[in-house]
C-alpha cells in the first residue's frame, strides 16, 4: 500500500484556481507537480518532506489557458499517481 494518495481537486472544473488535497500515512518526501496537456510543468504545488496526515496545496492557474491538466504526486518510495483536472474560461 502507498504512504499518500491524492484526492480530487475541488473544484473541477475550476476557473482561476483549485485547491488539490493529498494524505499522507507516514512522513515522507514527495513532490505534486502540475502538468498540461502536452506534458509541461507549468506548477509545483509541494516539493520536499511532508508529515503523516492531510495536505490542501492552490493551484493558482489564473495566468494559464483553459484545458486539461495533470496533476502528478511523486513520493519518495516511487508511488506515481496521477489525476485530471479541467479548467475552463
Amino acid at each position: 500500500e502507498s504512504l499518500a494518495k491524492i484526492t480530487q481537486n475541488n473544484p473541477n472544473p475550476f476557473i482561476g484556481e483549485t485547491a488539490v488535497q493529498f494524505e499522507v500515512a507516514e512522513s515522507t518526501a514527495l513532490t505534486v507537480k502540475v502538468y498540461d496537456v502536452i506534458g509541461r510543468e507549468v506548477a509545483t504545488l509541494h516539493d520536499g518532506y511532508a508529515a503523516s496526515g492531510v495536505h490542501t496545496a492552490i493551484f493558482d492557474a489564473a495566468s494559464l489557458p483553459s484545458g486539461l491538466y495533470f496533476c502528478r504526486m511523486l513520493t519518495a518510495d516511487g508511488t506515481v499517481q496521477t489525476m485530471k483536472m479541467i479548467k475552463t474560461r
